[in-house]
């Protein structure tokens, strides 16, 4: 099963942060923890399916936004103090 967090989430099975999740590994116990906090009307976690989480992990590919370059990175290029 997989499940996007909204919003961070301190719990039993520790820090859920935003993103797309695979609860399988987690267990029993994980299972039970997201299933609660997917009841309510606004929940922080949602139920995905897996189509639905391929397509989310393919939108975060890289933090580095398409098409910018990656001049000045290490800091040696473009730092003004020439």
């Amino acid at each position: 099963m997989f499940v996007k967090v909204k919003q961070t989430r301190h719990t039993k099975i520790g820090t859920l942060r935003p993103g797309v999740l695979d609860v399988s590994p987690l267990g029993e116990r994980g299972r039970e923890v997201v299933e609660a906090l997917m009841e309510g009307e606004n929940p922080p976690v949602v139920k995905l399916t897996k189509k639905q989480a391929e397509t989310e992990l393919a939108k975060v590919k890289s933090l580095v936004p398409e098409g910018s370059t990656d001049e000045g990175a290490d800091g040696d290029e473009g730092s003004g103090s020439e």
